[in-house]
């Protein structure tokens, strides 16, 4: 099952994440989402998705919703991303 899924988390709730990853018997892909010095975000994804249904786990609660959504935006450069929200 796990072969062609991949599980990318935002920063807003790691541990949703990764029990979602233990459940499924998969491993979190790597990415890291950080900011430049102008305060805009950026996400590096460290590992080929190219080919996978990936799944983006962001919940968007308070603080900072719009920085929440604005992390979904920078991962939906894959045409088989799933946003959970």
């Amino acid at each position: 099952m796990g072969d062609r899924i991949k599980i990318l988390a935002g920063n807003a709730h790691m541990d949703l994440a990764l029990e979602i990853c233990k459940d499924l018997n998969i491993q979190l892909g790597k990415a890291h989402i950080g900011k430049f010095s102008n305060g805009e975000t950026t996400v590096m994804i460290n590992e080929s998705i190219r080919d996978m249904d990936v799944y983006i786990i962001q919940p968007t609660c308070n603080p900072n919703v719009n920085g929440k959504i604005i992390n979904h935006h920078h991962y939906n450069n894959n045409n088989n991303n799933t946003i959970i929200i």
